[in-house]
């Protein structure tokens, strides 16, 4: 916050004309910067509950054989290891919506796309999150029936940067391919 705030500062003093151009930019980044902490202690209790409930409903399906208990999970792998994990307020997608709401508001900001075309697709981007996040916690337990608890570890460390990845990426195009912009570009006049 301090680096933004000093180069925000040093760009008014500079041109004082600035102050509309990055204002926007300023206010998303501080809300970026502040919000996954406090939406992480609200919320992340129960979206790892929640997390916990979709999972065992997918895992379930799978026929994995897991003892839930609340947000805890229990089973044993085919190579006869007892795995426990639990699903804790930092697993429960809290971060990766922040992410994504963060860079739809950059979007937003830099496309001009109706403002009810991108708050639609913020409420279905962030429910798409909290299944996707359910989806990786069970190809986790997945892998770990598999192989064992090693396999269930070293998976964890990067499954998640690559589902997501793929999600905001799929979630870039989506976007500058819908709607129309709100306004139109300076120096335009009619479109052919």
């Amino acid at each position: 916050m301090t680096l933004i705030s000093v180069f925000y500062g040093s760009s008014l003093l500079i041109n004082p004309l600035s102050l509309k151009i990055l204002l926007p930019y300023a206010l998303l980044y501080s809300a970026g910067v502040t919000s996954p902490t406090i939406l992480q202690t609200v919320f992340g209790e129960p979206l790892a509950w929640f997390s916990s409930v979709l999972t065992a409903g997918m895992v379930s399906l799978s026929g994995i054989p897991v003892t839930w208990h609340g947000t805890q999970f229990e089973f044993v792998s085919k190579v006869g290891e007892t795995v426990t994990a639990t699903i804790t307020p930092g697993c429960s997608s809290v971060l990766s919506v922040t992410t994504f709401v963060g860079l739809l508001g950059l979007m937003h900001i830099d496309l001009k796309k109706e403002l009810r075309s991108t708050v639609r697709l913020a409420l279905v981007g962030v429910a798409a999150l909290i299944v996707l996040n359910s989806l990786r916690i069970g190809i986790l337990i997945w892998a770990g029936y598999a192989e064992g608890e090693a396999a269930l570890w070293g998976l964890h460390n990067w499954i998640g940067y690559a589902l997501f990845l793929g999600f905001y990426l799929g979630t870039l195009v989506v976007y500058t391919n819908m709607g129309k912009r709100s306004i139109l570009p300076a120096g335009t006049g009619m479109m052919c």
